[in-house]
């Protein structure tokens, strides 16, 4: 609200932007009316202080990734991989000023507060301005190193952002699309819906104890806690279980 300019970049204190970054965003969001919003296509995920052995293969986590041609697009019925997170994420300011409007309306943020990993409120800007016309993508001409420090890769830590990212999934979209709030509700989760993702999970990805019990298994409770938290549901008795088996009762 504060702002002047017609553009909006946001960085993290963890956030270190590759040469020339502010000239390029201005180049793409001069050169592509129709491009709402821009991250880079390049993030290097730095483990400051050293990392083990199999988070190595997990840096996507921390959005690790490198993208050798710019895509942008504009779908709403699903968040494409190609659709930038909060890193560096680079917007017109008119898509800000709605997304303003949402949330006062909603009379929340639903965002990271105080020492949560809830979030999501990178994802529902994108989507609003994805809902506004506009086209969302990401440039390797914008380059990122990520900074995670030792605190960001304990076993605790993997697996408290694994449960909020699945936590977060429900309000966030319910956020942006209120409309789509009873089949939203349908997609109720169940035990038997539980059981499939973690059979499929092993099938997919073979049995890794760390991946399974630290990424996966998490995400998918956490998914199934978001959910019933959203609609103000009672939790059913399976789930109740699984929090306390698996120890990831981070929101009641």
């Amino acid at each position: 609200k504060a702002s002047s300019a017609p553009v909006v970049i946001y960085f993290d204190d963890d956030n270190e932007p590759g040469k020339n970054y502010l000239l390029t965003a201005n180049k793409v969001m001069a050169e592509k009316k129709e491009v709402g919003l821009v991250g880079p296509g390049i993030v290097r995920v730095d483990f400051i202080d050293g990392s083990d052995q199999w988070l190595e293969s997990e840096r996507p986590l921390f959005q690790e990734l490198s993208i050798p041609l710019a895509i942008y697009g504009h779908v709403l019925t699903s968040y494409q991989e190609f659709y930038p997170y909060g890193t560096g994420l680079i917007l017109r300011k008119a898509i800000m000023q709605q997304y303003c409007e949402l949330v006062e309306a909603q009379g929340e943020i639903s965002d990271r507060k105080g020492s949560s990993l809830v979030g999501g409120g990178d994802i529902q800007i994108v989507w609003t301005g994805i809902k506004m016309g506009y086209h969302a993508g990401r440039t390797p001409e914008l380059t990122m190193q990520h900074i995670i420090p030792k605190s960001r890769t304990t076993a605790a830590y993997i697996k408290k952002l694994s449960y909020s990212l699945g936590y977060s999934e429900t309000k966030t979209r319910l956020g942006v699309f209120p409309e789509q709030e009873q089949k939203i509700r349908m997609e109720k989760k169940s035990f038997v819906q539980f059981y499939f993702l973690l059979v499929k999970s092993i099938a997919r990805y073979g049995f890794s104890p760390k991946f399974l019990f630290l990424r996966q298994v998490p995400n998918i409770v956490g998914r199934a806690s978001g959910y019933y938290h959203a609609f103000n549901k009672k939790k059913p008795a399976w789930l109740v279980i699984a929090e306390d088996l698996f120890n990831v009762k981070y929101y009641k």
